[in-house]
């Protein structure tokens, strides 16, 4: 009995080694993947941009149904300040409605001769004075904002410097600063000196740097700030001349620049009627 109990207890022991070794092993979890390499991109001014290390172009569609791209390409961790070592930079450019708080926060209302449902907010990237890229943002007429965002590409590309670039506000019609360098495009006002509508109320306007860029007639002049930059024959970055790319890029689209007018003269003006 004592043997066979033995016999029995040690063929108990085999059966649970063999069992044991049967099971089998789990594997490794694979490594984790979290979705492409990113660079980050730190502006002069110490604001981040983010990027993918590849080039990549996105597609998006608002509420009314307007189309928004983007294309980013990233070379560069950091944004210097130096020709030298500039090298390549990012260009955004987004369409989207004119809507909410920009809306909200601008010149339209139900007087002016354009319906906001017809303008649209053109996001843009652009250089300032300091050598460093900065996003700005403009109205334009739906009908003419890929014209306009062509031409910031260019403008872009030859890194002209564009101090400030916003949605005009109510504030700054009613009370303009006198030394006012705020780039812009739709502006819901009459045309200086008169009562009809300028083109800015349609859309159908750019305004760059107008510090820089002055508009004089007789002895007015604007901004009023402006006296030291009538004298056209300086050299400084930013301002427009006959000839420059700034003329040529709205050339290209067709639009007429009021450094041109022979009753005045509007440097900062571009538009699409000549007006």
């Amino acid at each position: 009995m004592r043997t066979s109990r033995a016999r029995v207890g040690l063929l108990s022991t085999l059966m649970v080694v063999v069992l044991a070794c049967a099971s089998p092993v789990p594997s490794a979890a694979p490594p984790r993947t979290d979705g492409p390499a990113t660079t980050e991109l730190v502006s002069s001014t110490g604001s981040d941009l983010s990027a993918t290390a590849s080039t990549e172009t996105s597609a998006t569609t608002d509420t009314i149904g307007i189309a928004a791209s983007t294309t980013s390409t990233a070379s560069s961790s950091t944004l210097p300040t130096d020709e030298s070592s500039r090298g390549e930079f990012v260009y955004r450019s987004t369409v989207r409605a004119f809507d909410g708080e920009a809306l909200a926060g601008s010149t339209w209302s139900d007087d002016c001769p354009v319906h906001h449902r017809d303008l649209r907010i053109l996001d843009v990237s652009h250089w300032t004075p300091d050598g460093s890229v900065a996003d700005g943002q403009l109205v334009v007429h739906a009908d003419v904002v890929d014209d306009i965002e062509t031409v910031f590409a260019a403008l872009f590309d030859t890194k002209f410097p564009i101090v400030e670039l916003r949605i005009t506000t109510p504030r700054d019609v009613a009370a303009p600063p006198p030394d006012d360098n705020n780039s812009t495009a739709f502006v819901c006002r009459a045309v200086v000196g008169g009562t009809g509508f300028s083109q800015h109320a349609y859309g159908l306007a750019v305004d760059l740097n107008p510090l820089w860029n002055p508009y004089w007639r007789g002895d007015l002049v604007l901004p009023p700030a402006a006296s030291a930059w009538l004298d056209r024959s300086r050299q400084q970055p930013g301002m427009i001349a006959e000839g420059d790319p700034v003329v040529a890029a709205f050339d290209a689209i067709g639009w007429s620049w009021g450094g041109r007018w022979n009753s005045l003269s509007d440097w900062m003006h571009f538009s699409a009627n000549g007006r």
